[in-house]
């Protein structure tokens, strides 16, 4: 079994934050996510939902060239932030993460041990 979870995770996998601003706690988020799970993931893609300047200014000058963020010009609500970000991945797993979450340790082996299980 523990193969088969080495060999699940070592697909690419991409994080996908939908934003709605909040700036201190979705780049609490984000920084959490390159802290435990930086080199374990592909990308992590940044759905903004049409926040505020404040929220846009941090995301267009985070520090990381694995973030990728994009900027809809209307709110259209969490649902179709998550799937429009879905449809730019390519990755074999996408991990959906609201903004303020803060990954404390590398959960990727758990959650592809646990999809193993189907």
């Amino acid at each position: 079994m523990l193969d088969e979870t080495a060999r699940s995770c070592s697909k690419r996998i991409d994080v996908i934050i939908p934003v709605y601003n909040a700036p201190v706690l979705t780049r609490r988020c984000i920084d959490s996510v390159i802290t435990h799970l930086g080199k374990s993931i592909h990308r992590i893609l940044i759905q903004d939902d049409a926040s505020d300047s404040e929220t846009r200014a941090m995301l267009d000058h985070l520090p990381y060239s694995c973030v990728e963020v994009f900027h809809a010009e209307k709110n259209e609500g969490f649902g179709t932030a998550v799937n429009t970000a879905v449809s730019r991945s390519d990755a074999f797993y996408v991990l959906i993460l609201n903004s303020d979450t803060e990954v404390k340790h590398n959960i990727l082996p758990l959650l592809c041990s646990a999809l193993l299980c189907f």
